[in-house]
C-alpha cells in the first residue's frame, strides 16, 4: 500500500468503500 501513501486519504477511503460495496454485492 506504499503506492497509496501519496494519494489523498479521502480518495483512498473512497476506493476502500467502493471495494467493500462491490464485495458486499
Amino acid at each position: 500500500m506504499h503506492k497509496y501513501d501519496n494519494l489523498d486519504p479521502l480518495h483512498l477511503n473512497t476506493c476502500l468503500r467502493i471495494h467493500e460495496e462491490t464485495v458486499d454485492n
